[in-house]
């Protein structure tokens, strides 16, 4: 992500808020995709989330958390470090993946 060049130090605007935007997205079509599978009787294989679901807190986690937590990070983007974008990057892969994943399972008829 490149820097501001008037403020100099933080993720540019655009950069930061594109990514932020699109694991936004991403979060949204992963709780749609996770609902369905659990519905259609296939297992969460994440404890946390599995846990989540038991109780009854998977919407108020993807759908209440992870957006607030992603609104505080844009709000802190001036202050984000290089480790930050970089995990900030890795997660973005990390949910690529996963669309892909659900993508595939979608066409094959799974879910």
């Amino acid at each position: 992500m490149q820097n501001d060049v008037a403020g100099g130090g933080g993720p540019s605007r655009y950069g930061c808020g594109l990514l932020l935007s699109l694991l936004a997205v991403f979060n949204l079509i992963d709780y749609r995709m996770t609902s369905l599978a659990v519905g259609a009787g296939y297992p969460e294989l994440n404890p946390l989330v599995a846990a989540l679901i038991r109780r009854g807190w998977f919407g108020l986690y993807k759908i209440g958390l992870i957006p607030a937590a992603l609104l505080c990070l844009w709000l802190a983007r001036r202050h984000l470090t290089g480790l930050a974008l970089r995990l900030l990057l890795f997660t973005f892969a990390a949910y690529s993946g996963l669309m892909v994943y659900f993508g595939w399972a979608r066409l094959a008829g799974y879910l």
